[in-house]
């Protein structure tokens, strides 16, 4: 049984008139190195990531898999896109057992977020925010909320 989702939006990209496929930018690379190093230093463990395929949240995925030792768990997954139904690939992660990141967009980290806890007005998806929320006695609850502006 599933028992923690960390969900992270990507980092900084690129504006789309620079380069189309939208890359992370320098300082997009350093928020999310950043932000993976703070992540495991809260003692926050997962053992697979699953991201979009778009190019910035496969980035992203892919420095936080270094810093926890997970290339070999790193996937695109199907249902991971900013404007793609939340339900379905909830769904696919809750049937997984352990601890899963997923890396993706607004609005959808935002929806997944809210499906699992309920309201989360006061929780701001900036790029970069690593939010880890677990399940305890069957109630999914924000463990860790981790910004980097």
């Amino acid at each position: 049984m599933l028992n923690r989702i960390v969900i992270v939006r990507h980092g900084e990209a690129l504006d789309a008139s620079s380069d189309e496929k939208r890359p992370l930018s320098s300082y997009g690379v350093d928020q999310i190195k950043h932000q993976a190093q703070q992540t495991k230093k809260c003692g926050i463990k997962v053992e697979r990531i699953w991201h979009s395929h778009k190019k910035r949240a496969e980035q992203t995925a892919e420095i936080f898999a270094r810093e926890f030792d997970l290339t070999d768990f790193c996937m695109a997954k199907e249902g991971l896109s900013p404007n793609d139904e939340a339900e379905p690939i909830l769904d696919l992660a809750l049937e997984e057992k352990g601890e899963l990141m997923l890396v993706s967009h607004l609005p959808l980290v935002g929806i997944i977020a809210s499906l699992l806890i309920g309201d989360v007005s006061n929780l701001a998806f900036h790029t970069g925010t690593v939010c880890d929320i677990v399940k305890s006695n069957g109630i999914w609850e924000i463990s860790n909320v981790l910004h980097r502006e």
